[in-house]
């Protein structure tokens, strides 16, 4: 009986680490937004180079989603896991240590690509350790967990950064993300598991021939990506700096305010998949998130005068739209047989993550070309127009990912009419 009890917590405690990091590398992933003005001036960079900064996470990120799942269905995850959690604290270590902007990219990058284990990881293990029918609560519960670090990652570590450096702050997580990273290794063993890996295995054999095959789901990721504005552009990076900026709210209250963006997803995303089976709509589902995220993010971008309570609703509002995520992936899980199924959740989390290295370059782009040059104690000085113009890209490409989907809907109602006939 105590053996049976001792496997169970073991069992429970190797799903729950991946999961802790997932959330834990969001908690840290977004300090970039909370450090615009200190970042600039240490690096001496100009907001494209920021941008360039911040937007390389999400390129690293998405160009390994591939190869670490390979890796993990084809080597001991004990050690897989291992050693990409480490690599994440190692460049955020690199990253606290540095006053080279160019070591500070590869820091980055680093970091970028030991994000990808926190999901993956937990995804894997579930499968691994766990019954086929508690695969997709576990997974829910991920996705919830990441979130909340998302939303930890906002006021609580602003606050943080203010009574310390936040260098201190970066090596006190890297040491709690290296002693999280050895428990892979003591936890899991080389032995079969009781539950086999109901994941199919990736190979890039199959690569080509899905492309060739399924170039609608291409397109839906990428209607998907031109929608992640709110959460990779303004939530991951410019929120903090706008709010404090147009609204002269303190960082840490700025900080909360953007954190309700997370707080709507987690809500959004179960909230949007359930109303888009009830309602057998889904690409509509996907066109409503667009309209309300569009409308209350405009609301921000456009009325200068807001009080704070109505600042959270405009980001709560724009975090529920963010909830076609969610759908994206419905939508595109639908469009493939069983056998492709792993892989299309792979591709459409790559390409949907990539934008956020697209959008980060546009806004960082429109920025520097509006900015005035103006600098005051060692700091740039970004006005509010220049701002408003920047972060205006991001309901712009929202726009037009809602004008694409509605092309796929109607290319998924022609292809539904000819298998009919």
């Amino acid at each position: 009986m105590h053996k049976a009890r001792f496997n169970h917590i073991r069992t429970l405690i190797i799903w729950l680490v991946p999961t802790i990091f997932f959330a834990y590398q969001f908690m840290i992933r977004n300090t970039p937004g909370l450090l615009v003005d200190e970042l600039t001036s240490q690096f001496h960079i100009n907001a494209l180079q920021f941008a360039l900064f911040s937007s390389l996470f999400y390129a690293s990120y998405s160009l390994m989603q591939i190869p670490i799942g390979i890796l993990l269905d084809k080597y001991n995850p004990r050690f897989v896991l291992s050693a990409v959690m480490a690599l994440y604290s190692i460049g955020a270590i690199v990253f606290a240590s540095t006053d080279n902007f160019y070591i500070a990219l590869i820091a980055r990058i680093l970091m970028g690509i030991g994000s990808v284990i926190g999901f993956l990881g937990s995804a894997k293990m579930a499968s691994l350790y766990f019954p086929p029918k508690q695969y997709s609560f576990l997974i829910s519960l991920t996705f919830t967990a990441g979130f909340l670090g998302a939303m930890y990652g906002g006021k609580p570590i602003a606050l943080l950064i203010t009574q310390y450096s936040w260098q201190y702050i970066y090596y006190t997580f890297a040491a709690f993300g290296l002693l999280l990273s050895i428990v892979p290794l003591l936890m899991l063993t080389d032995k079969q598991e009781k539950f086999e890996d109901n994941l199919p295995s990736i190979t890039f054999k199959d690569l080509g021939l899905y492309f060739k095959k399924y170039k609608t789901v291409v397109f839906v990721a990428i209607c998907g990506g031109l929608m992640m504005g709110p959460t990779e552009g303004f939530a991951d990076a410019w929120g903090v700096k706008y709010l404090t900026t147009i609204f002269h709210l303190s960082k840490s209250d700025a900080s909360f305010a953007v954190s309700m963006v997370y707080l709507g997803l987690c809500i959004g995303g179960p909230l949007m998949v359930f109303i888009s089976e009830k309602l057998n709509c889904d690409i509509i589902t996907v066109l409503f998130c667009g309209f309300i995220m569009t409308i209350s993010l405009s609301i921000l971008l456009s009325i200068d005068h807001l009080s704070y309570a109505q600042i959270i609703a405009c980001c709560f509002v724009t975090g529920l739209g963010c909830g076609s995520q969610v759908v994206i992936f419905t939508i595109n899980s639908k469009l493939v047989t069983n056998e492709f199924a792993a892989i299309t959740a792979a591709i459409t989390n790559s390409i949907v993550m990539s934008s956020g290295f697209f959008i980060h370059l546009i806004i960082g782009f429109v920025i520097d070309l509006v900015n005035q040059g103006s600098i005051a104690n060692n700091l740039r000085i970004y006005t509010k127009d220049e701002l408003k113009y920047s972060l205006s890209a991001i309901p712009i490409l929202m726009i037009i990912g809602s004008i694409l989907i509605m092309l796929a809907y109607t290319r998924l109602s022609n292809i539904d009419r000819n298998e009919q006939t």
